[in-house]
């Protein structure tokens, strides 16, 4: 058994495996670069395991013990195999659980997810798995950080352990560091003082441990409390992205735009057609709305994608609900994919993020802009773009000529709101969906909404938009945005003119 302590020296990737052989190193500079790693011990590459051996590693390690993988092949320079094999959370009720936990993990080495991995990068499965028993921490802040993304580290967290961020569920906070550890994205004052100091310390330790390696980090850390300094480094791996394009979003009108996104992995720029699908669980409940097959429906949709992937050889765009729950389908040898937009945004360093930027193509996730799906059919053309920060849905042509009128722009003024809403106001409880047409089509309420991190007290800039010779639109009934916009970004496609106006 190799443990934590022992030096990288004295063994090889070959036996402990990729993850086994990086967690060995990140021990041997936890004290120099102040940062601290869980107690673990490696099961190395065998065939044969000594049962009383591995009941001593679970007596020995404080509970909870996270068993991860560690293949030879994983965490290396060339691929990652990020999410392709399965790691298993146990504590004291599940001693039972531990021997039989190692063996699943082992066999994931031959699993279908790693098979189609091989299969996609022209490799050879190979089935040696070394496993990882490590204590598993609680952590107030936990995440992920990415070294020199053009020059930044950037760092995706959430409060409490990021196992959703890592698989996609869940969604994480942004903050970017610049050479000199300054933070350019958030803020000071958004990220309040604790939360910006620790993260400014993991954007050191990452650019120190960039060093000591000598390549590009993919860190996954915690921090235990923000008071006391307890900073965890749990995992590191080389980042294995392809070399992204340089793009100039400055120099697309966004003006055009019908979504700007909130998350972006990679960067492109890339007009051409789109391929709408639904995640398994809405597919199933609109084929039951439909009175189809569920199975089928959702088996057909996939099937439809494969033949779009190959008809298109010049490349098309991916649009759905949600990436989670198609990570199997877009790393099972889609060819012409340039890239994926999700309404509802994955984590920027998720493994199924992960999956797409290995497949060449660049992703954009947006927040709740669900409304695209009903507007946006397969077959339209779009452009979309973005620079490894931001990222830019514009340009919608329709492959057939849309059943809805857009607003004459020219009709309409824009009128500041007098009195801004308040929480005392009892319009408050009307301002949901951010923009209102009254029931006569005289005017939208444009609510522009901002929410204060640490007192989550929203601040509200508030504007009329109505046609003019009105004083002010008629606030009796309101009806939802897709009666101004089908793509619910009305403010967008003002955005030129209210620049102009107020």
């Amino acid at each position: 058994m190799v443990k934590k302590g022992d030096s990288p020296g004295s063994t090889t990737p070959d036996i402990v495996g990729g993850k086994g052989y990086n967690l060995l190193r990140l021990a041997e500079l936890a004290d120099a670069l102040g940062y601290k790693v869980a107690d673990f011990e490696i099961i190395p590459v065998c065939h044969d395991y000594n049962l009383a051996r591995l009941k001593g590693i679970f007596d020995s390690l404080q509970k909870p013990i996270i068993l991860r993988s560690s293949s030879p092949l994983e965490d290396g320079m060339t691929y990652s195999y990020s999410g392709r094999f399965d790691s298993i959370d146990f504590n004291t009720h599940f001693e039972n659980h531990f021997i039989p936990g190692i063996q699943c993990v082992i066999d994931s080495a031959a699993g279908e997810k790693a098979a189609a991995y091989a299969a996609k990068h022209g490799l050879t499965l190979d089935n040696r798995m070394a496993v990882i028993a490590q204590e598993q921490k609680e952590f107030q802040i936990s995440g992920v950080s990415y070294t020199d993304v053009a020059g930044k580290v950037i760092i995706e967290f959430v409060n409490g352990n990021s196992a959703g961020l890592m698989d996609g569920r869940d969604q994480g906070q942004i903050a970017v560091f610049d050479k000199e550890l300054n933070p350019i994205l958030a803020s000071r004052e958004s990220l309040g003082d604790f939360i910006c100091d620790e993260l400014r310390k993991i954007a050191q330790i990452s650019c120190r441990l960039q060093e000591a390696f000598g390549y590009r980090l993919d860190l996954e850390f915690g921090i235990e409390a923000l008071f006391d300094g307890n900073i965890y480094i749990n995992q590191a791996r080389p980042i294995t992205e392809p070399c992204w394009p340089e793009v100039d979003l400055g120099a697309i009108p966004h003006g055009n735009a019908i979504m700007l996104a909130d998350v972006v992995k990679g960067a492109g720029n890339f007009t051409g057609p789109v391929y709408v699908m639904t995640s398994p669980d809405l597919t199933e409940k609109l084929a039951l709305a439909g009175n189809r097959n569920p199975r089928s429906a959702v088996h057909e949709q996939y099937n439809r994608l494969r033949e779009f992937d190959q008809e298109h050889t010049e490349g098309y765009c991916l649009l759905s609900d949600t990436l989670f729950a198609h990570e199997h389908i877009i790393g099972k040898g889609l060819k012409n994919l340039k890239a994926v937009i999700t309404v509802n945004y994955a984590s920027r360093f998720s493994h199924p993020a992960a999956v797409v930027s290995e497949t060449g193509a660049f992703y954009l996730g947006a927040r709740n802009q669900i409304g695209l799906l009903g507007v946006v059919e397969t077959g339209d053309t779009i452009s979309v773009a973005a620079d490894q920060f931001s990222g830019i849905l514009f340009n919608h042509i329709p492959k057939k000529k849309p059943d809805w009128n857009p607003i004459d722009i020219s009709l309409y003024q824009v009128v500041p709101l007098k009195e801004g809403l308040t929480m005392q106001n009892p319009a408050y409880e009307n301002v949901d969906d951010h923009i209102f047409l009254d029931a006569n089509g005289n005017g939208v309420r444009f609510v522009d909404y901002n929410s204060d991190e640490m007192t989550g007290i929203p601040e509200w800039t508030s504007y009329f938009i109505i046609k003019k010779g009105l004083e002010e639109p008629v606030e009796r009934i309101y009806e939802p945005i897709e009666v101004v916009s089908p793509y619910m970004t009305f403010p967008l496609m003002l955005s030129d003119i209210l620049r102009k106006i107020i």
